[in-house]
């Protein structure tokens, strides 16, 4: 958050520029998939050269990662991921594939769960069949395998036996089988194929990781089998083990369809995905800085918002029924107190001082200065037109009597050579009417 501040007189404006960042970090190198040997043991340390990451922003960067390099790796197939969560939450994955396969791979693919016991189904007498189902087989190789079964789960069986084999080759050649026999037999007793589900699972409940809406939820599935442990179920669910949750409750149900009656049980639970985590409010000032030269002030800032790992919209509230550019505060400081809650009941508040200082603003300074610097003007003024006028009456008589210079001189001189006794026949001898301005000079009686 960057504040900038004007000023005018006493008045300031403080205003908070937040520059959101929704870029997410950028991975510059990322590791390509590596693929070794294992020669003649079972697991091996492998080693890379970890991601490059850059941010937009400067800051710490978050790293998570499924490995680290020098681990040890078995044979087959491992992902490494990487994720790098910037302060903003924005998230950049990186991820890649270590493959280790045996020197002379003669392992041939593992089948877990093969019904080696066939199964057995029962029909009311006089029906030719039946539809059969099982659960698909779970296998485990090193390497690609190709699947080649002689029927499916969900078939059509006649009465009597039926063999069904399943052949998976992997990519080295390697060959491995699941073969069983299914029996479909006639009875002419009432077919109970009541459903039940055994060790469905109890509410669940798990927080969320912080700057997170989701997370990954595992579980032990239920079981299904009939009373008869004849009939075949073919099993619906709404979520699998390790699917990403989200905040709040979900209801994970499992339902079992009978295949030949068409019969239901259901198995169902609760997750709750707890958030302990509370919003985020920004921009949260530190304080706000108001100066006046009156008894208050109305103070200004940015509303702030509010954010939630949940990514649902947050409503900031006010509590101290102070609104920006509308509320005056006297001198002194005040509090303004924001808050924000989140679906799950998580508060955040922020909280800042309004701090008003007054200046000192009082007119009369400003009225002396204007008095004092009128009267210097004036002063000014009148010295000006005085000088004007003085220069105009001495360049009047100047032009009007240019010999008065000369008879002054002469009255100087003759009264130097008397050593002060002039008399008055001697002025009298020397005088001459001489016009100055509108007067004459006239003798002396």
């Amino acid at each position: 958050m960057t504040k900038v501040t004007y000023r005018a007189g006493c008045l300031k404006c403080v205003a908070s520029i937040i520059i959101i960042d929704t870029t997410p970090p950028n991975i510059t190198f990322c590791p390509e998939n590596i693929e070794d040997v294992l020669e003649g043991e079972t697991t091996k340390s492998i080693e890379w050269a970890e991601p490059v990451v850059r941010d937009y922003q400067e800051g710490p960067l978050l790293n998570t990662s499924t490995h680290v390099p020098g681990d040890l790796f078995g044979q087959g197939i491992t992902r490494v991921t990487y994720t790098y969560t910037d302060e903003a939450c924005n998230q950049a994955i990186c991820s890649f594939t270590i493959t280790l396969n045996a020197d002379n791979d003669t392992t041939p693919p593992r089948i877990f769960n093969c019904p080696v016991n066939g199964i057995q189904a029962l029909v009311p007498a006089g029906v030719d069949g039946r539809i059969v189902s099982w659960r698909d087989l779970v296998i485990y190789d090193m390497s690609n395998i190709t699947i080649s079964p002689s029927h499916s789960p969900g078939d059509f069986f006649l009465v009597g036996e039926e063999e069904v084999s399943y052949v998976i080759m992997d990519d080295n050649g390697n060959r491995a089988e699941c073969n069983f026999t299914v029996t479909v037999n006639e009875t002419d007793q009432m077919i109970d194929d009541t459903a039940t589900f055994t060790d469905c699972p109890k509410l669940q409940r798990i927080s969320v990781p912080e700057h997170n809406n989701l997370v990954n939820v595992f579980w032990q599935e239920p079981k299904v089998s009939s009373s008869n442990n004849i009939s075949q179920f073919q099993v619906i669910q709404t979520h699998h083990p390790g699917d990403p949750i989200q905040i709040g409750e979900t209801t994970v149900r499992y339902t079992a369809v009978n295949v030949q009656s068409g019969s239901t049980a259901e198995c169902s639970f609760t997750i709750a995905v707890i958030d302990m985590h509370v919003p985020v409010i920004h921009p949260c000032p530190d304080f706000v800085r108001v100066r006046s030269c009156r008894g208050s002030v109305i103070a200004n800032w940015q509303i702030p918002m509010a954010t939630d790992n949940s990514m649902k919209e947050i409503t900031v509230r006010e509590d101290s029924g102070a609104v920006p550019g509308r509320t005056r505060f006297p001198q002194g400081r005040g509090v303004v107190s924001y808050t924000a809650m989140d679906e799950a009941f998580n508060l955040a508040v922020c909280r800042f001082a309004v701090e008003v200082h007054m200046d000192d603003c009082s007119p009369i300074p400003s009225i002396i200065f204007t008095f004092v610097g009128g009267l210097i003007i004036l002063l000014l003024c009148m010295y000006l037109i005085g000088s004007t006028i003085h220069c105009c009456r001495r360049r009047k008589i100047d032009q009007s009597s240019p010999d008065t210079d000369r008879i002054q001189e002469e009255q100087d001189s003759s009264e130097t050579e008397a050593d002060g006794s002039a008399t008055l026949g001697d002025v009298d001898s020397s005088l001459q009417r001489i016009p100055i301005q509108d007067e004459t000079l006239e003798e002396v009686p």
